[in-house]
C-alpha cells in the first residue's frame, strides 16, 4: 500500500493483540531431506551419441540416484 512499517512496530502490535508467533522450524534441512529421499529419486538425461558409421543415436537415460544404476 506504499507505507513503510518497521519490524519493531509490527512485533509490538502483534504482542499487543496477543497474536502468537510462528512455530519454530523443526523440520529437516534440505541436505537431510535429499539424503532421506535419495533411494526414491530417479534422475533422467537425454544424450546424443555419434557412432563410428557417422550415425547419430539419441539416448534417454534413467538412473537411480543412490546406486547409480541405469534403468
Amino acid at each position: 500500500m506504499g507505507h513503510r512499517v518497521s519490524i519493531t512496530a509490527i512485533r509490538n502490535l502483534l504482542r499487543k493483540r496477543r497474536v502468537p508467533g510462528s512455530p519454530a522450524r523443526s523440520g529437516l534441512s534440505w541436505k537431510a531431506f535429499l539424503k532421506a529421499q535419495a533411494p526414491a529419486i530417479v534422475v533422467t538425461d537425454f544424450i546424443e551419441v555419434d557412432t563410428v558409421f557417422l550415425k547419430r543415436l539419441y539416448v534417454l537415460l534413467y538412473m537411480e540416484l543412490t546406486t547409480r544404476w541405469v534403468i
